[in-house]
């Protein structure tokens, strides 16, 4: 059975359209449970709460909480998960959409193969739910960690990524909150042997809608603070030292991917400045290259060229 977990938090609207996507999925398949967990939402929650009840009335596997007291993102996700009764768990945003056709098509590999994780595709959708690109990932297997831990890493994405319950342990889970990652802790488990045997598939189903919508988070703190905190406890609890050094590799990929011009257009867009983006890492105000990188985005920006790019990949999409 597959496990759909929906954190969710103030976010009513968006969270309704994705449960609505969830009974189709159900109208087509049985064989999976819906576990929500409402962070003490500040928001009215009734008509979502009001199809939650229908779909308990037609009998379907549905468990639904509401948090005392509001807990930390981390944690929140970690609670989702641990509700869920299936063999295989999807960490679903509250603002995104399942696909209810290629859920099922990825379903029936669970139960012939149950491979370790699922890495799929998704297109990328805007506040009205228009499809504005796409989170592509070549479609193939891996049957070890280390041929894939680095192609795959950040293709995991939160809503398009399956994995198998076993690989979240509740201690490494823990230990990575304050991370705003946490819920990628089965890599841990992964990559303790990261040359023994394991069934890593990437679909090329596109299982969900990822929605570009605001988020209940800082983008800054998470991508130039939390990713740091989540490499350095990584760093500390991997057993294997071979799983080290690929967790080292990544990680420094990444932090040039972040100076990138691409990434803080992204950063840029959503109004941050450069004196922010060094408050949070000083280290970058003494970068040049990162400077001269920031200007040249802040400019882009300005003269809007993202936005007409944007719209453009719109039209195209429509069109096809």
């Amino acid at each position: 059975m597959l496990s759909i977990c929906i954190p969710t938090l103030n976010r009513p609207g968006y969270f309704l359209e994705c449960l609505r996507s969830i009974e189709k999925l159900f109208l087509l398949t049985q064989d999976i449970e819906l576990c929500i967990s409402n962070n003490n939402s500040d928001l009215d929650y009734g008509e979502a709460e009001s199809l939650v009840e229908l779909f308990l009335t037609r009998g379907w596997c549905v468990s639904y909480t509401r948090q005392n007291e509001r807990i930390p993102l981390d944690q929140h996700m970690h609670f989702v998960i641990s509700m869920a009764r299936g063999t295989h768990c999807l960490l679903l945003g509250d603002d995104d959409l399942v696909v209810p056709e290629d859920v099922v098509t990825v379903q029936s590999w669970l139960k012939i193969d149950s491979p370790d994780l699922i890495v799929c595709n998704s297109h990328i959708i805007d506040e009205q739910s228009n499809v504005i690109g796409e989170l592509p990932v070549s479609p193939g297997k891996f049957d070890n960690v280390s041929a894939s831990f680095l192609a795959l890493r950040d293709k995991c994405s939160f809503g398009a990524v399956i994995v198998k319950k076993n690989l979240y342990d509740d201690s490494r889970f823990e230990r990575l909150y304050g991370s705003s990652h946490a819920y990628g802790s089965f890599w841990f488990s992964l990559l303790d042997s990261p040359n023994a045997p394991c069934n890593i598939v990437v679909s090329d189903e596109r299982i969900t809608h990822i929605r570009k919508a605001s988020k209940n988070y800082d983008y800054l703190t998470v991508y130039f603070r939390d990713i740091f905190y989540e490499y350095s406890i990584y760093d500390r609890w991997i057993q294997s030292s071979a799983g080290r050094r690929l967790n080292s590799e990544y990680h420094q990929n990444l932090f040039s991917k972040l100076k990138s011009i691409r990434f803080l257009l992204s950063v840029v867009e959503r109004g941050y400045t450069f004196s922010e983006v060094t408050n949070v890492r000083p280290e970058l105000a003494l970068d040049y290259i990162f400077g001269f990188k920031f200007v040249v985005s802040y400019v882009t920006v300005k003269l809007g060229l993202p936005r007409i790019y944007h719209e453009f990949r719109g039209q195209i999409s429509r069109w096809s």
